[in-house]
């Protein structure tokens, strides 16, 4: 579908990162496990666009199987990319945004009076 679209791919991928970078502060909230996974995102991104710019195409050299069974071939910057996005959704469902729980507590307040 996107095959032969380098620079179209590489001009979302950097947007994405410039995206990153520029809400940093707002979408960690503080919590360090999602600066790790939003630089593991940043990596994964930044990764493949070297392959990119470089030879033209994304290299995926995992491949694994169990018996006549294959998972699809990936790389490591594709393992960065999920891990980021899935520890970062982790903590968005577990840790509540600092936020919402001031504007629930001053609500709650208001209430009171």
């Amino acid at each position: 579908m996107l095959a032969g679209r380098q620079w179209f791919l590489l001009l979302i991928a950097f947007a994405a990162v410039a995206g990153i970078v520029f809400f940093f502060q707002k979408l960690t909230c503080g919590f360090k496990e999602r600066v790790f996974a939003l630089l593991l995102l940043c990596s994964g991104v930044l990764g493949n666009c070297v392959d990119r710019l470089f030879r033209n195409v994304v290299v995926d050299f995992l491949e694994f199987h169990v018996g006549r069974f294959y998972w699809p071939s990936f790389n490591i910057a594709d393992t960065c990319i999920c891990v980021g996005v899935f520890l970062f959704i982790i903590s968005s469902l577990v840790r509540p945004e600092p936020d919402e729980e001031k504007e629930k507590n001053a609500a709650k307040a208001k209430e009171k009076k």
